[in-house]
């Protein structure tokens, strides 16, 4: 039954125990991406136990929905956020969700809310939360129910917002965002906002205080005119009211549907911290003070997390392996999937669509980068239709529009492919990010790494690209190997080094976050290429990426990132190029790896 995550849950949330009538106001996220979590029943006792009275799902479980009828526990269910596109455009489709996932239920659990969407404003999704909000409510309405339904938006909804009172909407947000505000106005109902002051805190640790992101009462007092803020989340609240006041809506509650403090990964995230925050944060709440802006205003807050959930991209679960294909001796895909399953590896990059890797893959639970061929680059960029069809071929995973072709003859057509397979995906039904893959040829001289810039080659093309990746929210993804430079200047880059005993790689861009697409170490081909070197680089690689703790340019962001390769591939040239995985091609170890 998973006990251990249970005591953990028991022991960051102690005074749960101590229930007042505020407590009412606080609720808790149960997440289900975990493959050991305890029975939806055994889940619904501890909720009892420890007298939490509202959950909040992010989509529809028949288990969970059925152990939680008669529970007295009341419910916000959310919509996925595939299912935008359909509720908007076909009432049907919201009036089939909300009999199958509300309607058997409805009579028997309290829904809070309906979460319609989670936290895709701005991007290419909000287009639809207004459509689909209204198609949910009247699905709802016509099964003679009255259930509030509303959209969770995160903080990247503002602008520029400080001190509290300055809080305005972005401007790409702020249209969609008067829509759904109007809307819940016109029907009593409430925003739903992730607010977590962690965020802040890891982005400006200078200027945020860690006793103020704790809502500690040690905290040095924030002045917004006549106003006081002795927390960051009363400020962050307060944030968004006032956002809403300035398109015209003053009438609409805040119920925060995600906000908590994890227990590792970063120096501020420890058992001690999360402790502290949710406990202070339940304190704050069930005081009934409210917020400076809303003194009074009792606000509802939901937990973020119930469980500790093994499934989710954290830690070591943020690194995967490059599959190549570069051989005639390798094993099947089915092989490789269950390899891959053994080895707890749960994300991999394929260089190019390969019908049986791919229905392999299918239902497996593994995460796909998959890359488009630079030969296919002219025709995308030119060609709209050979976008979609590679896509309607493909559509799984991460899409990567080229590989290194970033300086060079190619580098004029990516901007135009990649807004092609991204309308082809948008086209038919997906949201699947699109990026491309740009080794370190595009920086010119950088040393050290706050001298970085692009080479005046690049920087036209990449300029492009970012601010593609910049409004869509999509990553990019870089090729990052260390034993080049070693390579190249063995006196003044240590092996050491190189190796990452004693340093971190990546680098961060602006508002793009950055993907390590490719990363390794050679086990044989020339002097520093050994097993032994290779198996220090990737076991250091894991260790830093495991512990969560970012790059100095970015304290606290997990880096992402895939090494390569999973197989020695015996059909590439002879030398190091063979040599950088880390199996062979009957599955054996080249040297162990501690995934």
């Amino acid at each position: 039954m998973a006990m251990e995550k249970i005591y953990a849950f028991i022991f960051v949330l102690n005074c749960f125990l101590n229930i007042y009538p505020g407590a009412r106001a606080i609720g808790i996220n149960y997440g289900l991406n975990g493959d050991d979590l305890p029975s939806p029943s055994d889940v619904i006792s501890l909720l009892q136990s420890r007298n939490i009275s509202k959950v909040r799902l992010f989509a529809p479980n028949t288990a969970v929905l059925t152990a939680l009828k008669d529970s007295g526990i009341d419910v916000i269910l959310g919509t996925e956020n595939q299912n935008l596109r359909s509720f908007a455009s076909d009432p049907s489709a919201a009036t089939s969700w909300v009999n199958t996932n509300v309607v058997p239920y409805a009579s028997s659990l309290n829904f809070e809310y309906i979460a319609v969407g989670n936290e895709v404003i701005p991007g290419d999704l909000a287009q639809y939360v207004p459509s689909a909000m209204q198609n949910i409510d009247a699905a709802i309405l016509n099964a003679d129910f009255a259930i509030p339904v509303s959209h969770a938006v995160s903080m990247s909804v503002m602008g520029p917002s400080f001190p509290p009172s300055n809080g305005v909407f972005s401007t790409e947000a702020t249209p969609i965002m008067t829509e759904i505000l109007k809307f819940l106005s016109s029907k009593n109902s409430s925003l739903l906002v992730n607010a977590y002051t962690w965020f802040p805190r890891q982005s400006d640790p200078n200027n945020v205080q860690l006793e103020y992101a704790l809502i500690d009462d040690a905290a040095k007092p924030v002045t917004d005119n006549s106003l006081s803020y002795q927390n960051l989340f009363d400020a962050m609240v307060d944030t968004v009211y006032a956002g809403m006041e300035k398109v015209g809506v003053s009438n609409v509650d805040i119920v925060v549907a995600e906000t908590g403090w994890p227990t590792a990964g970063t120096t501020d995230a420890t058992i001690e911290n999360a402790q502290k925050f949710n406990n202070n944060l339940i304190k704050l709440l069930t005081s009934g003070k409210g917020t400076p802006r809303k003194p009074g205003k009792v606000v509802e807050a939901y937990i973020f997390a119930l469980f500790n959930e093994n499934l989710k991209p954290e830690g070591a679960r943020a690194i995967g392996v490059n599959y190549g294909l570069n051989g005639d001796n390798l094993p099947s895909p089915s092989d490789v999937i269950s390899l891959l399953k053994s080895r707890n590896i749960q994300k991999i990059r394929l260089f190019e669509p390969n019908a049986a890797v791919l229905t392999a893959l299918q239902g497996s639970g593994i995460s796909v980068i998959l890359s488009t061929e630079n030969q296919n680059i002219q025709t995308f960029a030119l060609d709209p239709s050979a976008a979609i069809f590679n896509f309607v071929t493909v559509a799984v995973g991460n899409e990567v529009v080229g590989n290194e072709a970033i300086p060079g003859n190619l580098a004029q057509y990516i901007p135009s492919a990649m807004q092609n397979i991204d309308a082809a995906i948008f086209a038919v039904g997906y949201a699947v990010p699109i990026s491309t893959a740009v080794s370190m040829q595009i920086l010119g001289p950088s040393f050290p790494p706050s001298n970085g810039f692009f080479s005046a080659e690049a920087t036209p093309i990449m300029t492009q690209i970012l601010a593609f990746l910049s409004l869509k929210n999509y990553p990019l993804l870089l090729n990052v190997y260390t034993l080049f430079p070693r390579l190249s200047d063995p006196n003044n880059v240590h092996l050491d080094y190189a190796l990452l005993d004693d340093a971190a790689t990546p680098v961060g861009v602006s508002n793009v976050d950055i993907v390590i697409a490719e990363t390794g170490w050679p086990s044989a081909g020339n002097t520093d290429a050994s097993v032994e070197n290779a198996q220090r680089y990737n076991n250091n690689l894991i260790k830093l990426l495991a512990s969560g703790k970012g790059t100095p340019q970015k304290p606290g962001k997990v880096v992402e990132a895939y090494i390569f390769a999973l197989f020695n591939e015996n059909l590439k040239p002879e030398g190091v190029e063979q040599n950088w995985g880390l199996f062979y091609p009957n599955m054996a170890e080249v040297y162990h790896v501690d995934f």
